[in-house]
């Protein structure tokens, strides 16, 4: 009885496996084959998850952008203009289904006016390494309006976007911790801004970071009051509503034909897919990749079943021979899957330094989430152990499932 059990151990095993070497080569390759491609999707799919959690620092879902085209040029901005943002402000707000909307410089994701600014207690040494910064020119009540948290201090009220007003400025905390990194930024001063002159600014408060400007890093900003900065005319408008169909673009177009004729309406768009913009190719190299590991997947199913279905049918008389001489069932099939793992093991050994290799291509694209990152590893070869050993299943209970007789009437 044990002679009869250590050979059906150690040889039969052997057997399974040496007839069919070519067979389970290609199976294995086909298991390496889906390791590489998941794994890539895998960190894809892991940098998309990663994008959408990230908190963008202002509203989103409910902000509609609205972009203008204005006929005034840099420095001949006429008073007007700012006075017709304001009543298109007032007429939007009254309507029904509107919340709030408030003029920026830029839309999203654009490129707009950046300045070196420095505070006035700096360096010149110091000075230099001070980042870019982008700025905007807004409208009382913008931080509530868009949803950008007050951190510190105050916004900017009616009071400052007086043009006899003392001059304040709102900085975001990138450009706080920048300018002053161990100290409060409120009341300091800071200048610097290119066609005001010596103009300096007071810090009246600090709002949370956005990424609105670079969305991979929130980008320093500083929100001046609209009527200093009367040298640049605003190209958007961000519109909150609380009904999803309400008719933005038409409200603002007859907005501005009331209130400045020569401003062109272009077009509007919800400001989430504004913000998905950025991550799109992200998005997309993770659909491809996600529908080829797919495929693979699917290959490597028939592959391995294939190659284990071809292998147990050629050793029919075997498996009866194995009955015979007291085999259970259940050990019979636990070889056969013990065989298929080990097939699945070295293709997925073979497919994880692969895709180490090859994941540098991709990386690039990676947010969050390092080319190595060992849970993605450690998923997709479990992931790839386990389909194999679905892959099996059917081979397996088929070889345990011989009938002793039809051997014995072969011979």
């Amino acid at each position: 009885r044990l002679d009869t059990r250590t050979w059906l151990s150690s040889t039969g095993r052997r057997q399974l496996g040496s007839g069919s070497g070519l067979r389970q080569t290609i199976a294995g390759l086909q298991v390496s084959l889906t390791v590489v491609s998941a794994v890539g999707a895998g960190l894809l799919f892991r940098t998309v998850t990663a994008l959408d959690r990230l908190d963008p620092g202002l509203s989103v879902s409910d902000i509609t952008v609205v972009s203008l085209r204005s006929p005034y040029s840099i420095f001949q901005v006429p008073e007007t203009y700012f006075t017709a943002l304001e009543d298109v402000v007032l007429d939007l707000e009254a309507r029904p289904g509107i919340v709030a909307a408030r003029p920026s410089l830029t839309g999203p994701m654009q490129q707009g006016v950046e300045v070196a600014l420095r505070a006035t207690d700096q360096s010149d040494e110091a000075a230099r390494s001070n980042p870019y910064v982008a700025v905007d020119a807004v409208l009382p009540g913008h931080f509530a309006a868009v949803g950008i948290p007050i951190v510190a201090g105050r916004g900017l009220t009616a009071a400052d976007n007086r043009s006899d007003a003392d001059p304040v400025v709102v900085v975001d905390e990138v450009l706080a911790r920048a300018l002053w990194p161990s100290e409060d930024p409120i009341g300091k001063r800071i200048t610097g801004y290119p066609g005001l002159g010596d103009m300096t600014f007071t810090v009246a408060g600090v709002v949370g970071a956005t990424r609105y400007r670079e969305f991979f890093e929130p980008h320093p900003r500083a929100y001046f009051p609209a009527r200093l900065l009367a040298n640049s005319p605003p190209s958007t408008l961000l519109v909150r509503t609380s009904d999803g169909d309400a008719p933005v673009l038409h409200l603002v177009r007859n907005a501005f034909t009331v209130a400045d004729p020569l401003v062109q309406v272009l077009s509007a768009a919800p400001m989430s897919g504004e913000l998905r913009r950025p991550t799109a190719s992200r998005r997309f190299a993770a659909g491809i990749l996600l529908a080829f590991a797919a495929a693979t997947l699917l290959l490597a199913l028939v592959g391995v079943h294939g190659v284990f279905t071809v292998a147990v049918h050629e050793r029919t008389r075997e498996m009866g021979v194995r009955r015979v001489l007291g085999a259970q069932r259940l050990g019979i099939v636990r070889m056969v899957l013990w065989a298929i793992l080990r097939v699945a093991a070295v293709g997925a050994v073979v497919g994880l330094a692969l895709s180490v290799w090859a994941s540098r291509f991709v990386e690039v694209l990676l947010f969050g989430v390092t080319r190595t990152d060992p849970g993605t590893l450690t998923v997709v070869f479990l992931m790839s152990l386990g389909i194999a050993l679905l892959a099996g299943l059917a081979p397996a209970w088929r070889a345990s499932s011989i009938d002793p007789g039809v051997c014995l009437r072969g011979d």
